[in-house]
């Protein structure tokens, strides 16, 4: 089992994803990501450069509604050597120590080719 990754309320985490595509392998692959809360809601987002976020122009795909599990589907119609996955924190329980609400969550991904 993944080990959840925390976040507070309002702060985005960057995740990069090395990618091993080469055009030898055709094109026409997709990756699927997937958030999934243990405690908390979360926005989204897939980006082939960084800043990623909702108005960027590097955006692949997005889940900008903020939901415990939220999916998306990127084509990568190129050959990235690498994707980035912003995940937003929306919520989460309330931390009296941290003085803050902070959720946890898992990312999931898989990569295919149609």
């Amino acid at each position: 089992m993944q080990t959840p990754v925390s976040l507070r309320y309002d702060e985005n985490v960057n995740i990069e994803l090395d990618l091993c595509i080469s055009p030898d392998q055709g094109r026409n692959f997709q990756l699927e990501t997937a958030v999934i809360g243990v405690t908390g809601t979360y926005t989204h987002f897939v980006c082939d450069r960084l800043p990623c976020g909702p108005d960027t122009p590097g955006l692949l795909a997005s889940e900008s509604s903020p939901f415990p599990v939220g999916t998306t589907t990127a084509n990568l119609g190129t050959y990235p050597d690498k994707v980035y996955v912003t995940v937003h924190g929306k919520g989460g329980e309330y931390n009296s120590t941290e003085k803050a609400y902070i959720g946890q969550f898992s990312l999931g991904g898989q990569l295919t080719h149609s």
